[in-house]
């Protein structure tokens, strides 16, 4: 987008300039994966003309109460398979705490792929981080879990409508079946035995 901005002599607005620069470093991990020469190209020409006070409230945001429950909860209800680390949540009510769970799981030694997932009302949502180069995390999502599901090869996600099961009363015997159907279908998917640690 930048180099077509900068091809058609087109002003860069200082909002603009902050919003291409964010995007540009949250895809390239601070230009640690998949970084190439357009993207420092254009980072150089974006960095002058962006507001580095919103792009550090950006970069480092607070913490909301929900997405550190919901990250206790990873933390505390992980299965690692190998350098694989699967996680049931259980409810949630906020969907996009899933990929933060999943990226700071990523963070821990021996780690190289992270499935996080939890229920709303009437779905399952799954959100996956990987750094391996092996995985295509999206190919391996859309293989487990059908075309409501899919991503880049380092950042996946899924949704499973709950059909009938949504107006299940037992909530625990819910969240017990959820999670034994995703880590069988992940770990099939990528054909890893299911003998959790």
């Amino acid at each position: 987008m930048t180099k077509y901005l900068q091809q058609l002599n087109i002003n860069i607005s200082k909002t603009l300039a902050t919003a291409l620069l964010y995007g540009i470093r949250t895809d390239t991990q601070d230009f640690k994966r998949k970084t190439d020469p357009a993207d420092l190209s254009a980072a150089s020409y974006l960095y002058p003309l962006s507001n580095h006070g919103i792009l550090d409230q950006l970069e480092q945001p607070s913490m909301a109460i929900e997405t550190l429950e919901v990250l206790g909860e990873a933390i505390r209800n992980r299965q690692v398979l190998g350098s694989y680390l699967l996680s049931n949540v259980g409810n949630i009510r906020d969907r996009d705490t899933l990929p933060q769970a999943a990226d700071y799981l990523l963070s821990l030694e021996g780690i190289s792929t992270t499935v996080v997932f939890g229920v709303t009302e009437d779905r399952i949502y799954i959100s996956g981080r990987s750094t391996d180069i092996r995985v295509n995390l999206g190919e391996i999502m859309r293989q487990a879990f059908g075309e409501d599901a899919g991503g880049h090869a380092n950042a996946a996600g899924a949704q499973i409508p709950l059909g009938v099961f949504s107006a299940t009363k037992d909530r625990q015997t819910l969240l017990r079946l959820v999670n034994e159907a995703v880590v069988k279908r992940f770990l099939s998917a990528v054909g890893v035995e299911s003998t959790a640690e």
